[in-house]
């Protein structure tokens, strides 16, 4: 009796087969089950994203359709070298994941859904993004925010080039950087925009620290004719220093 039992598997496959118009190859030489068709696919199980997350102890290379991301999602077990999870994570097709790092490959972007900073070559990073080291790239964009005259500005985490527009009476401003212990390395570029009327005041552009303290160091103009109207900036990680500059006389 339980030699009939394959043959009545065997029947009842091919009897589905037929009925659906699939043509099941029992001499694939790879796969288990090499279903043909040229009219019609193969269905697999349709479910929203909560359904899916309330399936219990799903195994490795388990597949659904998510119908909420509307991608195929298979679930992945953490390679080597990762926290090992108690079951596998689920990854939608498109959107590859390393299980526990928080990096995710979205077609041709990979992003990081991590709310803190990170970091290359340092542990501790305490900017967005922190890079301990040279750093090569083309068609570079740095963000350029525009100051009007006599508005005190207090440089941001995301400025890069600063342009202060000096057109017309006299220029009178200040200038807070950010704290340089927390920004080292850091560069910052100042251009001075239109003609600069400093009216004989050394510190008509002060600049100062995120304490509120006059940097006598870094100044625009040097009380007789000459003004840099463009400055480079950098912190060394106790303060802020100019490592180029141009003068205008």
């Amino acid at each position: 009796m339980q030699k009939i039992y394959p043959f009545l598997i065997l029947n009842l496959l091919s009897q589905i087969a037929y009925a659906q118009s699939i043509t099941i190859d029992p001499n694939a030489s790879t796969g288990l089950l090499d279903a043909k068709s040229t009219t019609k696919g193969i269905l697999i199980p349709k479910m929203s994203t909560s359904q899916k997350l309330a399936i219990v102890n799903p195994v490795e290379g388990l597949m659904v359709y998510d119908t909420d991301a509307k991608q195929f999602s298979y679930c992945l077990s953490p390679s080597s070298g990762f926290p090992i999870l108690v079951n596998c994570s689920w990854v939608n097709f498109g959107n590859v994941q390393v299980p526990s790092t928080g990096w995710i490959l979205d077609g041709n972007d990979v992003r990081n859904t991590n709310a803190g900073n990170i970091g290359i070559g340092t542990p501790n990073p305490v900017q967005k993004l922190e890079v301990n080291g040279n750093i090569k790239a083309k068609g570079l964009f740095m963000p350029i925010k525009y100051i009007p005259k006599n508005v005190n500005y207090f440089v941001a985490d995301g400025d890069y080039t600063i342009l202060v527009d000096g057109e017309g009476a006299c220029i009178f401003m200040e200038v807070t950087l950010p704290n340089a212990a927390l920004n080292l390395g850091r560069i910052l570029n100042f251009s001075m925009l239109n003609y600069i009327n400093f009216c004989n005041k050394p510190n008509s552009i002060s600049f100062k620290d995120h304490l509120g303290n006059l940097l006598t160091s870094i100044s625009i103009y040097d009380n007789v004719s000459s003004y840099r109207n463009n400055m480079t900036l950098q912190s060394t990680g106790t303060t802020w220093v100019i490592i180029s500059d141009n003068w205008v006389r």
